[in-house]
């Protein structure tokens, strides 16, 4: 039996929220597409919005606007990403079925109300502690915005609006949250205004993005950067689970069912001992430019992707190893910060090194596979 010690985070409304869950009626659904699969019934729980009213009784998937005069661009957006709210869903469903066609990377990004319950001690490994922490807080929140950004082989983006974000249902007054981490968001400039009037049904979203082409799509790898929660949110909605699986393996088997091909680049930053360091700073490493506002799920996909391709191609030389994929940060791998020496910028990397360690950046000492910590870095 493990013995588990809880740390509780500032939140609102947490047993009210835990207590009385919204039941929802489960149905099947039979997936068609670009997918070899696509004869596969899968579980899916639907559950109309309560402030969406159907314009076409024929069509359930088309609603009426819920404001015409409503800017889809909040004051921290930028015109390359697409602000996705439940009034405009279709049309950024249609996006995506769109790039899914042109593009063989997508970065993703999540925003979420950030973390009310810490685990600590008597777990079987570090790593079985990261991942019951990310299980417990996964299994009483809801995600908030999530970000995919599109690019081909050569990090070119398909189209000048190639970042879709789409912004959930979410009441801060009453959907469970740490107190600190919503302010922060609200700074960042998401209109939790809108998320509570106009946010996008969890339910709703899934059953569309199933079809997309994106699901089961083997010729697709998905970057993301410290993305254990980032997949847990993703998987929370396209699978409509209750609770997340017990243990990494199976929570594992259900990641790569959907999504075959992950890569973590802050797992690439640590296995090429690079630096141990967020999203931001190794942006500015980089010296990619922020596009929109941190901390909001398209601008933050955007600079993953396009940090994603500087890095590989100054640091790996565009070479990553088989067994690096599918290794998520902070779920079956974890990282000890003292091993990793000070920051380089590419510039510094190449004057430093011979041609033959710039070809083989993992030459050295053994990459510490085994090597963890409890504590998550979060910072992006």
């Amino acid at each position: 039996m493990v013995n588990e010690c809880i740390q509780m985070y500032p939140t609102e409304q947490f047993s009210n929220n835990y207590t009385n869950p919204h039941y929802r009626k489960e149905r099947s659904m039979t997936l068609s597409g670009s997918s070899s699969d696509s004869n596969n019934n899968f579980k899916s729980q639907s559950r109309r919005n309560k402030h969406q009213t159907p314009k076409n009784q024929n069509n359930p998937y088309e609603y009426q606007n819920y404001s015409s005069s409503r800017n889809i661009y909040s004051r921290h957006s930028d015109s390359s990403v697409m602000n996705v709210y439940a009034d405009n869903l279709l049309e950024g469903m249609k996006k995506l079925r769109e790039f899914s066609k042109r593009s063989t990377v997508v970065a993703i990004d999540t925003e979420f109300p950030g973390v009310i319950v810490k685990l600590h001690q008597d777990y079987a490994s570090p790593l079985d502690l990261q991942y019951s922490n990310v299980k417990i807080n996964n299994d009483l929140l809801k995600p908030i915005q999530i970000g995919f950004s599109f690019f081909d082989d050569q990090g070119n983006a398909p189209d000048e609006q190639s970042t879709i974000q789409f912004n959930f249902k979410f009441n801060s007054n009453t959907d469970m949250g740490n107190n600190e981490s919503l302010d922060l968001l609200k700074r960042s400039g998401i209109d939790f205004d809108q998320l509570e009037k106009n946010g996008i049904d969890p339910e709703l979203f899934a059953e569309l993005f199933l079809i997309t082409g994106l699901v089961m799509n083997e010729n697709l790898t998905w970057v993301g950067f410290h993305c254990n929660h980032d997949w847990a949110y993703i998987l929370k909605i396209i699978t409509g689970w209750k609770e997340m699986p017990n243990t990494f393996s199976d929570f594992s088997e259900l990641l790569q069912i959907y999504f075959p091909k992950t890569i973590d680049l802050k797992t690439l930053v640590i296995k090429t001992r690079v630096q141990h360091c967020g999203l931001q700073e190794l942006s500015k490493m980089l010296k990619v430019e922020r596009r929109g506002a941190q901390h909001q799920a398209g601008s933050d996909s955007r600079l993953t992707g396009e940090s994603y391709f500087k890095f590989i191609l100054h640091y790996m030389d565009c070479e990553i190893k088989p067994e690096w994929y599918n290794m998520i940060f902070g779920m079956n791998f974890g990282n000890n910060s003292n091993l990793y020496p000070p920051v380089q910028s590419p510039d510094d990397h190449y004057e430093n090194s011979s041609e033959s360690s710039r070809s083989s950046p993992y030459s050295g000492n053994a990459t510490p596979d085994e090597e963890t910590n409890s504590n998550n870095d979060e910072s992006n």
